[in-house]
């Protein structure tokens, strides 16, 4: 019997593609015994299409290595003359698509082209809140996210196979360590966007403390605000759940209104005023100095009289003495913000 000689195959094969050129892998080509294999291949049910041609020799179909790692969905490497197969990728695969980054700061995502049997991923993004180290890769490896701008972003994973992976990305301000958390006082009310197109979500479900909040809505099928109101002093969170699996937290400080009249006079914002009996000094009250939209003013008037006790603009307010003695004015505006102006009337 002869002796088969691998090489020869491997070259007889090479030079049969090469000048038939039209012939597909599928289709039965003999060269000293070996055939291109004919045969279809399902895993699990699902109908696999190789890469590179199967070969049938003596009634077996041989498959390349690297076909193989895809079909075990494992890795095949070549390093040093040496073959290496790795189907154990799951250390390695990245499973958190939900990534949180500083500003400036950089942390590495694993993409691993075997877990869907690719031969290479193209990705893509918002570069001006996340800058990425790569675009497109051909073997399995980290790809580098930097936090670029502060701001939410969707990194695109979109493997050969056409299989999609997608990571949020949130990029935070190192130096805004509270961003997530508000305060409030009783009373009071917090708006925030929810954003599903964000999360890639049809829907968002509001969970809260009942004893602490309450919340305008409790389900989102479609963008809008939730307002919510603070009920009872001490510390809460709101958690929003997207279908899409993703969870935002909103922490929130709730204090008592009468507990922040008797603070220290140092923990308060002060102005000073000096007037005279049946005179008028003026006081100029700028709501943008809180983002506000109005201020309300609370006085004794007893010592004082004020020409106007709501403003929905910034501007004077009129102040004039009617006893000599010492008193304050309360401007409260309507995000919360508290400011006490100390008024003395003069003999």
């Amino acid at each position: 019997m002869k002796k088969l000689n691998l090489k020869s195959i491997v070259f007889g094969i090479i030079a049969g593609v090469i000048t038939t050129c039209g012939i597909g892998v599928a289709a039965t080509v003999a060269v000293n015994g070996v055939y291109f294999s004919q045969y279809p291949i399902y895993v699990n049910g699902s109908y696999y299409n190789p890469e590179n041609p199967t070969l049938n020799y003596n009634g077996r179909t041989y498959l390349p290595l690297s076909e193989i790692g895809k079909l075990l969905g494992g890795e095949v490497s070549f390093n040093n003359s040496v073959i290496y197969v790795n189907t154990d990728v799951s250390g390695k695969t990245s499973k958190e698509n939900d990534i949180e980054i500083e500003k400036g700061d950089s942390e590495k995502y694993y993409i691993s082209l075997a877990r869907y049997g690719a031969r290479s991923a193209t990705i893509t993004g918002d570069n001006s809140y996340v800058k990425v180290s790569k675009t497109k890769v051909t073997s399995s490896g980290d790809i580098k996210l930097t936090g670029a701008k502060v701001g939410k972003a969707t990194i695109k994973i979109t493997y050969s196979t056409g299989d999609v992976e997608k990571l949020y990305v949130k990029v935070v301000d190192e130096y805004d360590d509270d961003e997530d958390e508000e305060e409030l006082e009783v009373g009071d009310t917090y708006k925030t966007y929810i954003d599903l197109d964000d999360y890639d979500a049809d829907k968002a479900t509001i969970t809260y403390d009942s004893k602490y909040v309450s919340v305008s809505k409790t389900t989102f099928t479609s963008n809008g605000y939730l307002t919510i109101t603070a009920k009872k002093e001490g510390s809460t969170t709101v958690k929003v759940k997207y279908d899409s699996g993703d969870v935002e937290y909103i922490y929130l400080d709730i204090e008592d209104e009468d507990e922040d009249e008797d603070e220290d006079d140092e923990d308060l914002n002060y102005d000073e005023i000096e007037v005279y009996e049946d005179d008028s000094e003026y006081l100029y009250v700028d709501l943008s100095d809180y983002n506000a939209k109005s201020a309300t003013l609370t006085y004794n008037d007893s010592y004082i009289k004020l020409d106007k006790t709501t403003l929905t603009t910034s501007g004077k307010v009129k102040v004039t003495g009617k006893n000599a003695g010492y008193t304050s004015i309360k401007i409260k505006f309507n995000t919360g913000d508290i400011v006490y102006v100390d008024v003395e009337v003069k003999d």
